[in-house]
């Protein structure tokens, strides 16, 4: 069997030889980026509905909802923000490590 260049490259990819691309990471990083805040929309939908039905629940006056509910809106923000930027940061930080592996493999020859 002649050993073409992809099968020489899956090769060296399964023997950790060959890395997996950053464009791989950008790819995954986008989908990420993309999908979480319809995550995080969702928690936040989900903890309102919490608070809502444990100050109904405690007989909190509905006009007197009105700051909790803010409040759960508040930390929604925070959460997305939060969380975009921990998902930058993760990606960052591998995108550094392949830059740091390139480098040292580089100075071998």
């Amino acid at each position: 069997m002649a050993d073409t260049a992809a099968v020489l490259w899956v090769r060296d990819f399964l023997f950790f030889r060959e890395l997996v691309t950053p464009g791989v990471l950008f790819a995954a990083y986008y989908t990420g980026a993309l999908l979480i805040p319809v995550v995080v929309f969702d928690l936040a939908r989900r903890f309102r509905r919490r608070v809502q039905a444990r100050l109904t629940a405690e007989g909190v006056l509905p006009g007197r909802l009105r700051a909790p509910v803010a409040w759960a809106a508040g930390y929604a923000v925070v959460a997305f923000l939060l969380a975009e930027l921990a998902w930058r940061m993760m990606f960052e930080f591998m995108l550094a490590y392949f830059q740091m592996h390139a480098a040292i493999t580089g100075l071998g020859g």
